[in-house]
């Protein structure tokens, strides 16, 4: 009997632009929509919602967000099981860095009227939790 359960396509992700340059990785992230990534993001939780972001940014840094930095509003409405639900399992503390997959912007278009930032992110795919120190995002070709 067949089963209804498809394997998934292997993707394959490039080293992207720097994370160390936040301008240049924000005016390569405009200037690239549609583009899929893969982005070590931080995730700061209030101890209330533990995977339920209240803060998230691009980066490695545990700390808060340097001034510059990438703050992120993930849109987890493409995803079949909310993003904290997924997190609860990757985070074990209120704040952890994970690999998030997926596109800049929003999969839907926005009701409000807002201004970034925060910078829209359509979320596809949670990875593992970040490991090391990347040096860069990766670019789905």
């Amino acid at each position: 009997m067949p089963t209804l359960k498809t394997q998934r396509q292997k993707r394959t992700f490039f080293p992207g632009p720097p994370l160390a340059d936040s301008a240049g990785l924000l005016a390569w992230l405009e200037s690239n929509p549609g583009t899929t990534l893969r982005l070590p993001v931080v995730i700061i939780s209030s101890s209330e919602s533990l995977g339920g972001n209240d803060l998230a940014f691009i980066g490695t840094d545990l700390g808060p967000p340097a001034e510059d930095a990438v703050l992120l509003d993930l849109d987890d409405s493409t995803l079949g099981i909310p993003l904290s639900t997924r997190l609860r399992s990757l985070c074990d503390a209120e704040t952890c860095v994970v690999w998030i997959e997926g596109i800049w912007g929003r999969a839907l278009p926005d009701l409000e009227d807002q201004q970034p930032p925060p910078w829209p992110f359509t979320v596809r795919d949670t990875g593992p939790r970040v490991e090391g120190s990347p040096q860069t995002i990766f670019v789905e070709r």
